[in-house]
């Protein structure tokens, strides 16, 4: 029996179209959410709401070390979720001027939030192995290429994944560039100094 078959026909001709489509692609019985549309009417955004509440994101922050990446993804499943994993990739010297130190300097909501280059290039080094060990696993990882510019996030194809190299001398073109972001006076001492330990 198809989902889409599975609805009762009383509740299916409560159902929108899309909603109906939406709830049988996603194997989803709309007869067991409550509706928030006009007369408890279960819209789109209710089924989205099922969806997202059976998911568990694994995001580049947790795929740093294999092991961790792994138990976020043993906890998601066992506690019923879906695991979506994602890999974010952006260009290494880019993700830290305009990230890492921009973060520091200018979002409130962080306090000024400091991560040493020491940790920026093992999250680095390690996400990128941790994801091509996932995807080698067989696990579908989504790959994003955030190195296009702001606000023109794309998907990032397999082979240009696959094709990532870190250059031997970045770690020295990082500490270069901070040192210039401090002699040029857009960083303090303190952050400078707490940035290279």
């Amino acid at each position: 029996v198809s989902p889409a078959a599975a609805i009762p026909v009383a509740l299916s001709g409560e159902l929108s179209p899309s909603v109906r489509k939406m709830s049988a692609e996603k194997n989803i019985d709309p007869s067991k959410i409550q509706g928030t549309g006009l007369g408890g009417r279960v819209t789109k955004g209710d089924v989205l709401a099922r969806i997202e509440s059976g998911a568990a994101a694994v995001l580049d922050g947790n795929l740093s070390k294999l092991s961790s990446a792994k138990q976020r993804i043993t906890e998601a499943v066992e506690a019923g979720k879906v695991p979506k994993i994602v890999y974010v990739w952006r260009e290494p010297v880019d993700a830290w001027i305009n990230g890492v130190i921009k973060r520091m300097r200018f979002n409130k909501v962080e306090g000024g939030r400091i991560v040493p280059l020491s940790e920026f290039m093992k999250n680095l080094t390690g996400s990128w192995q941790t994801t091509k060990s996932l995807l080698n696993d067989g696990l579908d990882v989504k790959l994003v290429d955030n190195s296009l510019g702001a606000g023109r996030q794309d998907w990032l194809s397999l082979d240009k994944f696959n094709s990532i190299k870190f250059a031997d001398n970045l770690n020295d073109t990082l500490l270069a560039k901070t040192k210039h972001l401090y002699e040029s006076g857009k960083i303090t001492k303190q952050q400078y100094d707490a940035l290279i330990k």
